[in-house]
C-alpha cells in the first residue's frame, strides 16, 4: 500500500454508532409533519374565522380587528336589540288596546300613559286596565258613544237625520273618512224611508 492509500483509509474514519433506531426516526418525523400540517390547516381555519368575524361585525378583510371594533359592534348589537323589543312591546300593547271593548282605540292609543304599563317577559300586559280607568276618569271621551266636546248634542226631539247630520258634522272635524261614509249612506237610508 502507498502512503496516500494509507492517508484516505485514515481519514475515512469508521461510522458512528446509531442512538436511535430508523424506524424510531421515521415514526418521530413523521408526527413532526403531522404536527406542522395540523398547524397550518388550524392556523388557516383561525383565518378564516377572522375573516367571517370581520364581515360579521362590518370590518373589511384588510382592517386590524381591534376592542373598539368589537365593542362598537356590542353596543350597536344591543340597541338594535333593544329597538325590536321596544316595537315589540308596542305591538304587544295595541293588540291589547284593541281587543277592549267599548274604547275609542285611536284616542286611548295617544292619551295611554305608557309607564303606567309593563309588559312582561311572556308577553304578558300589566297594569292596562287601571291606566285605562284613570284616563277615562280625565278623559271620558275615550268610551265609544260618549259625546266629544267639539260637537253640539242634538236636542231631545231631534229627528233621526238631525242627529246623523250632526254625527257626519264631528266626523268631518275628526277626519274620520270611515265615519264619514258610512254616515252618509246611513242619512241618506233615513232620508229615503220618508
Amino acid at each position: 500500500m502507498s502512503q496516500t492509500e494509507q492517508n484516505v483509509t485514515t481519514e475515512v474514519k469508521a461510522p458512528e454508532p446509531k442512538l436511535f433506531s430508523e424506524d424510531y426516526v421515521k415514526t418521530i418525523r413523521e408526527e413532526a409533519k403531522e404536527n406542522r400540517l395540523a398547524r397550518k390547516a388550524a392556523e388557516e381555519e383561525r383565518d378564516n374565522l377572522a375573516l367571517k368575524f370581520k364581515d360579521v361585525i362590518g370590518l373589511k378583510p384588510e382592517d386590524p380587528l381591534k376592542d373598539e371594533s368589537i365593542t362598537l359592534y356590542k353596543e350597536n348589537l344591543t340597541k338594535n336589540m333593544n329597538t325590536a323589543l321596544e316595537k315589540a312591546n308596542e305591538r304587544l300593547l295595541q293588540a291589547e288596546i284593541k281587543s277592549l271593548d267599548g274604547y275609542d282605540v285611536k284616542l286611548v292609543s295617544r292619551l295611554l300613559d305608557r309607564s303606567k304599563v309593563m309588559i312582561e317577559e311572556d308577553g304578558t300586559v300589566k297594569g292596562l286596565k287601571e291606566a285605562i280607568t284613570a284616563l277615562e276618569e280625565e278623559f271620558p271621551q275615550i268610551r265609544k258613544g260618549t259625546q266629544t266636546g267639539g260637537a253640539n248634542p242634538p236636542p231631545n226631539n231631534a229627528t233621526e237625520v238631525e242627529v246623523l247630520e250632526q254625527k257626519l258634522k264631528q266626523a268631518h272635524k275628526d277626519g274620520d273618512a270611515l265615519s264619514i261614509v258610512s254616515l252618509t249612506r246611513q242619512i241618506f237610508e233615513a232620508r229615503s224611508k220618508k
